[in-house]
């Protein structure tokens, strides 16, 4: 409740929230401290999921579960219209690539009934983003995206074009927060903190980013909304930015050691993919993997940042090493002056 009433007494204007965190309580809490809310403040909620009876999340993009959904979040929002509905179509880490036409219609639907001002899209590929562009105008885009995880740089610059929000989930990381080297070594000469470094990293990645790094205290709240006031320097920006996955598509891969964490320019990836001869594996732990990874690569890629766009010959290599990442838990807050 708390921190709730600090980040909009500190100007958030952007909440993102769902009936199925927690099964309705999250839901409730924002009314019981927010309600009535002011003209500023956009409740951003989404729908295509629901909760287990043993707690697991289950994706559910039936007709009557959409509207059940959207019905279930005007109630205990104790709202008559919902400002954005993210439909949520793929798992946590990654799209599914199936037809969304039926479910965006129902929104649509519910749109037209007045239920819904604006709609958006949730862990979605960019072909699917296309494919709904026919049946509603979409206002956001909220994936899986951080300094580390880039597989959307394209998408963040097509809807960028197209005046669309891009709304990166897990910016820290997520239940696997990002290890750097390189985020304590920048955080060092900037005095601040490596958190606010990759927050920062984004702001300046596109215009159109809007941020829900999740907090469940004040003080890391404060935090991350200090982010939003840090400038990284062009240098900084590109080296924060490294295209880990452009390089790590040309490495040849050996295996003899015993690793649960590729560790690549002081990057640490909980979910492991190994490339050998253009054939792909993921590996996830808590599988222990035998693999010592001593490679070299060369590859061009592209750094954007604060408007510019530069491309610069990388050279590579990695070495992996043994560490085990921690867990968290991420609720919903966002940008300068949002949260």
């Amino acid at each position: 409740m708390a921190v709730l009433r600090a980040a909009v007494e500190s100007g958030v204007n952007h909440i993102d929230t769902s009936d199925f965190y927690g099964s309705h309580v999250t839901n409730r809490i924002i009314r019981q401290v927010l309600h009535p809310y002011g003209n500023e403040l956009k409740l951003v909620t989404k729908v295509g999921a629901r909760r287990g009876a043993d707690g697991s999340w289950i994706l559910d993009v039936t007709p009557e579960w959409l509207r059940e959904s959207v019905h279930d979040n005007l109630r205990n929002l104790g709202l008559e219209r919902l400002a954005i509905v993210n439909l949520r179509v793929g798992d946590v880490s990654a799209p599914n690539e199936v037809s969304i036409a039926e479910a965006l219609e129902v929104l649509a639907d519910l749109q037209r009934e007045g239920l819904i001002e604006h709609i958006g899209l949730s862990t979605v590929s960019t072909k699917q983003v296309e494919k709904a562009r026919p049946i509603a105008k979409i206002v956001c885009v909220q994936n899986l995206y951080n300094v580390v995880n880039r597989g959307d740089d394209a998408l963040v610059d097509l809807l960028q074009a197209e005046g669309v929000a891009y709304v990166p989930y897990f910016p820290l990381g997520g239940f696997s927060p990002l290890q750097s080297s390189v985020l304590d070594e920048v955080a060092a000469t900037l005095k601040t903190t490596p958190m606010q470094v990759a927050l920062a990293w984004l702001l300046q990645r596109s215009p159109n980013i809007l941020l829900i790094s999740g907090t469940s205290s004040v003080g890391h709240l404060r935090e991350n909304l200090a982010a939003a006031s840090l400038e990284l320097p062009e240098e900084v920006c590109e080296e924060v930015g490294w295209d880990w996955w452009a390089e790590l598509a040309g490495l040849d891969v050996r295996l003899d050691g015993l690793v649960p964490v590729l560790v690549v320019r002081g990057f640490s990836f909980g979910f492991v993919v190994i490339l050998v001869r253009g054939m792909s594996q993921v590996l996830k732990p808590p599988m222990m993997v035998g693999f010592d990874v001593r490679a070299k690569a060369r590859t061009y890629h592209k750094s954007k940042c604060a408007g510019s766009e530069k491309v610069r010959y990388a050279r590579a290599s990695a070495v992996g090493q043994s560490i085990c990442g921690g867990m968290s838990r991420c609720v919903g807050s966002e940008r300068a002056g949002q949260a």
